[in-house]
C-alpha cells in the first residue's frame, strides 16, 4: 500500500505541474462552477463528489454511492439563465449599448449512476463581449454534451480503506456559436455549428480515511468539427488536482485544489444536526481575482438540497440550485 501511495502522489504532482504550467483559457466573468454544493465550497470539488455529478466533475467517483440523481442548474453573469437563449438571437448591435466588457456563463447538470456506471446530460452557455461605446467584438455559444462514465478499483478497496480507483467519461458534443464584431456603421457576423466527442480521464486515490486525493483530465482525447470553419477558441485539455480532509470528530471537509492558468480553490463545509444542516463557504483565486462563495444544504435521508451563491464584488452575483437523492 506504501508503493500505491508513492506512486499516486507522484501522478498527482505531475498533474499539479501540468495544471499551472498550462496556459490560462479565455474565462467569463465569473468561473463556472457545476453545482450548488461544488459552488458553496469554492469549486474545490474534485476530490469531494461522491455522486452522480462526477460523470461530470472526475469520473474515478463514479460509483461511490450505490445509486444517485443529480439535477443542478447554476448561472452567473450580467445577464443569467433566463437571457442566454434570448441573446443569442439578439443583434449585435444592442450590444453597443453595454458599457466596457460583459460575460454571463449557465449550466444545467443531470445525472444519474447505478453502481459503477454513470451518465449525465449537460448544458452550457456563455457569452462574451468587449470593446466600448464605438466598437464590441464577442462570441455567444450553447453547448450540450451527453456523457456516459464508468469506474473501478484498481488497487485496494475504496468502501474499506486505503485504494486508488480510476474511472473514464465519454461524451458527445454539440453546439450552436455566434461570433460577432459590430461598429456604430457595421457589422460581421457568423453562425456556426459543431458537433464532436471527447474524453475525460480520472483518478481518486484513499490515503487514509481522513484523506483523499483527486485528479481530472478533460477533454483527453477531443474533436470538434464545425460547419463554417474553426471557432477563435479551442476549449483544450483541462487538468485538476485536489485533496479533501476530513477531520475526526469535527464532522465537516476542507477541500483544496488547483485547475488551468494556476487557479486556486478552496472550501469548507460544516455538517449540523446529525447531518441534516450543512454550512459551506470558499474562494476561487484567478488572474489577480477573488470570488468568494457560500452555500447551504438541507438532507431529508437520501433525499438533499443545495443553495450556493458566488460574487467578487457583492454587486454582481451568480447562483446554483441542486437536487439530489443518494443511496
Amino acid at each position: 500500500m506504501k508503493r500505491l501511495a508513492c506512486t499516486a502522489v507522484h501522478g498527482l504532482i505531475l498533474l499539479l505541474a501540468a495544471a499551472v504550467v498550462a496556459a490560462a483559457p479565455v474565462h467569463a466573468a465569473q468561473p463556472s462552477v457545476m453545482g450548488a454544493r461544488a459552488m458553496g465550497m469554492g469549486g474545490a470539488f474534485t476530490a469531494v463528489v461522491d455522486d452522480a455529478s462526477a460523470v461530470y466533475w472526475i469520473p474515478a467517483a463514479i460509483g461511490l454511492r450505490v445509486f444517485s440523481i443529480d439535477a443542478s442548474a447554476a448561472a452567473a453573469g450580467v445577464e443569467g439563465l433566463m437571457r442566454l437563449q434570448e441573446l443569442m438571437n439578439a443583434d449585435p448591435v444592442e450590444f453597443l449599448s453595454w458599457d466596457g466588457e460583459e460575460a454571463a456563463a449557465v449550466g444545467v447538470l443531470g445525472a444519474a449512476n447505478v453502481g459503477f456506471l454513470g451518465a449525465a446530460y449537460i448544458v452550457s452557455g456563455d457569452l462574451s463581449v468587449r470593446g466600448d461605446s464605438q466598437a464590441k467584438r464577442g462570441h455567444m455559444q450553447v453547448t450540450s454534451s451527453l456523457g456516459v462514465g464508468m469506474a473501478g478499483d484498481v488497487m485496494g478497496d475504496s468502501s474499506r480503506g486505503a485504494s486508488l480507483r480510476a474511472g473514464v467519461t465519454v461524451r458527445n458534443i454539440t453546439a450552436q456559436r455566434t461570433e460577432f464584431a459590430v461598429t456604430l456603421t457595421e457589422t460581421e457576423q457568423r453562425e456556426l455549428t459543431g458537433s464532436g466527442y471527447a474524453v475525460d480521464a480520472g483518478v481518486i486515490v484513499k490515503a487514509t480515511d481522513m484523506i483523499t486525493l483527486g485528479a481530472t483530465a478533460r477533454n483527453v482525447v477531443h474533436s470538434m468539427t464545425w460547419d463554417e470553419g474553426q471557432p477563435s477558441d479551442d476549449p483544450g485539455i483541462e487538468f485538476r488536482a485536489g485533496v479533501a480532509i476530513e477531520p475526526p470528530i469535527v464532522g465537516g471537509t476542507i477541500a483544496a485544489e488547483i485547475g488551468p492558468g494556476g487557479e486556486i480553490r478552496y472550501g469548507v463545509e460544516k455538517r449540523l444536526l446529525f447531518n441534516l444542516l450543512a454550512l459551506r463557504v470558499g474562494q476561487i483565486h484567478r488572474d489577480s481575482r477573488s470570488w468568494t462563495t457560500a452555500g447551504v444544504g438541507l438532507a431529508l435521508g437520501p433525499i438533499g438540497f443545495n443553495v450556493a451563491g458566488i460574487t467578487s464584488d457583492f454587486k454582481e452575483f451568480g447562483y446554483a440550485v441542486e437536487g439530489l437523492l443518494r443511496f
